[in-house]
């Protein structure tokens, strides 16, 4: 098996064999296939993708970066960017999201099989890193997903391909310089944190250039004007909004929602928390937080040490499909087998790619916020991979060789299986009577029926039928059920009128469970005093939904 061995010498070849790029295209077609099917098993846009979608839609129709009539900051214009070019060509806001993330999928499997022959130039490494990468049911999930991740995910990786070349060069290309520059602002653009990959980028390169120090600063600066050059519209939109310079308008409110997912970690604790209302009775009260990651660093040095051990307890116990106390065994392993060469260049640069995971732990970790640092564990599990089978195959026989691919099936299979419950929840995604299609059924009969325009606000717990009707969403506020039906009910008539609110949905799916003092409204048949009836869709399908039209003032 000399053919699976790394090539000769020290410098990487321009190209793989033949062979092997037949059987890269292969598994690019592979992926090809599973990103489609993800896509047409998508049914629906969840949450934040409504949003994302609805301003790329805005974006491309000329509207501009706005929702509901003002100047949305909340999401980073990255991804509507990439929704808006996309909604030019089919015209469906929903579809251009998925396929933004799928063309980003694409792109991901693409350019980490790149970065692997670049980082050791072994096919079987190679070949490894790319089935990682394309059968990841994280990457196949996300590739339809109407979130940023897996276009966030593919800027990483493409930057850091860009940062790997600019390293092994002493005169690399002008324009490969200019793409690291823009590929680390558009970064930024499409997450916050992602203005972190250009200075560690920055740092490793500096280290790898230590010996030509002045040029590879002069060519630096030319990258980081062009980074700061694509940054700055949206920085300076920042600062017309909101008075002040900042990366972010979201950060206080992350705080915040942090501070409670460590209280109450539920799906009502969450809804209760975020939808409180404030005292001045229009907007939410997590909404007014202005602390600043700094201020909580130095104010709550406590409270910030003991968030950090919470979230990575958490990391490491969860049984999940990015990272978790597998990955920690097998890279441990790894850093065993290679000794040494741990320090080396491509060790020192993939373990660089795995720091901004340390930023997480100051908020809160979700699993999708882990999708951008899949395919670096891709690249190291594939050279942990290929480390045993050298091993196996130098050192034993056939029968101890057979023993050891056993053994690490078998360790392959339990941390599959501590991943089962996540397994079962991504596939419970996947097939449509799990999905909540009577919000898509209600969005669809909106746009069909009432007059609908892109200012319209519609209120629920999630932005669903907001955003299949051609509306704006409303956060529903949450009420205490110990308050009386009339009670509530005039509380929520006043805050809809405050807000201009003209429609409310009540559901059985996300309201009962989650805000259960608005349960009562699934009763339509009853009278409540400010509020009209319109519309009921209940069937043996699928849980309950209500619209109710806010009744003018009178």
């Amino acid at each position: 098996m000399n053919w699976l061995l790394p090539s000769a010498g020290g410098d990487c070849p321009s190209e793989p064999p033949a062979w092997l790029m037949r059987s890269l295209l292969g598994l690019f077609l592979v992926g090809c296939l599973l990103g489609a099917a993800s896509v047409w098993c998508r049914y629906f846009i969840f949450t934040d993708g409504a949003v994302y979608a609805a301003l790329g839609r805005n974006l491309a129709t000329g509207v501009g970066l706005k929702y509901g009539g003002a100047t949305h900051l909340f999401y980073p214009p990255g991804y509507p960017i990439a929704i808006a070019v996309l909604f030019s060509i089919v015209r469906d806001a929903e579809m251009a999201a998925h396929l933004a993330s799928y063309f980003a999928y694409l792109g991901t499997i693409l350019l980490t099989i790149r970065l692997a022959w670049s980082l050791r130039p072994s096919p079987l490494f190679t070949l490894l890193s790319g089935f990682i990468v394309v059968f990841h049911p994280y990457m196949i999930l996300y590739a339809s997903y109407a979130l940023s991740e897996s276009l966030f995910a593919f800027a990483v990786i493409a930057s850091a391909y860009c940062a790997w070349k600019l390293a092994g060069k002493r005169s690399s290309p002008l324009w490969l310089w200019g793409l690291w520059g823009i590929l680390g602002g558009f970064l930024y653009l499409i997450r916050a944190d992602g203005i972190v990959y250009w200075p560690l980028q920055a740092a490793f390169l500096l280290w790898s250039h230590r010996k030509a120090v002045r040029p590879f600063i002069l060519r630096a600066a030319a990258s980081a004007f062009l980074m700061l050059l694509v940054m700055s519209p949206y920085l300076h939109l920042i600062k017309q909004e909101t008075g002040k310079w900042q990366l972010s308008t979201k950060t206080s409110i992350l705080l915040e929602f942090s501070r409670m997912k460590m209280q109450d970690d539920t799906a009502r604790g969450e809804t209760r928390q975020t939808s409180r209302l404030s005292e001045d009775g229009k907007t939410f009260a997590i909404d007014r937080s202005r602390e600043t990651l700094g201020g909580f660093l130095r104010d709550h040095p406590g409270e910030a040490m003991q968030r950090i051990l919470w979230n990575a307890g958490r990391l490491i116990r969860r049984p999940g499909l990015a990272f978790s106390w597998p990955s920690i065994i097998l890279l441990v392993f790894l850093g065993f087998l290679l000794k040494k060469r741990l320090f080396q260049s491509p060790s020192i640069f993939l373990l660089l790619h795995a720091l901004p995971i340390g930023l997480f732990l100051v908020f809160y970790v979700e699993d999708r916020f882990l999708l951008p640092f899949i395919p670096f564990f891709a690249i190291a599990y594939a050279r942990a991979g290929e480390q045993l089978f050298d091993l196996a195959r130098l050192h034993f026989n056939k029968r101890i060789w057979m023993a050891s691919v056993s053994l690490i099936l078998i360790f392959s299979l339990g941390a599959a299986w501590t991943a089962r419950p996540r397994l079962v929840r991504i596939a419970q995604r996947v097939f449509p009577s799990n999905l909540p299609l009577e919000h898509k059924q209600m969005g669809i009969w909106m746009k069909e029926n009432l007059p609908i325009s892109a200012d319209v606000r519609i209120t629920h717990r999630n932005p669903w039928v907001s955003f299949y009707a051609g509306g704006c969403h409303a956060r529903t506020p949450d009420f205490d059920v110990n308050l009386s039906r009339e009670e509530r009910t005039e509380k929520l008539v006043h805050w809809c009128r405050e807000v201009g609110v003209r429609y409310i949905v009540i559901d059985e799916r996300m309201t009962l469970p989650n805000m259960p003092g608005l349960g009562f409204l699934l009763e339509e048949d009853q009278p409540h005093h400010g509020l009209r009836w319109i519309k009921t869709i209940e069937d043996e399908s699928s849980p309950k939904i209500v619209l109710y039209a806010l009744q003018n003032d009178s």
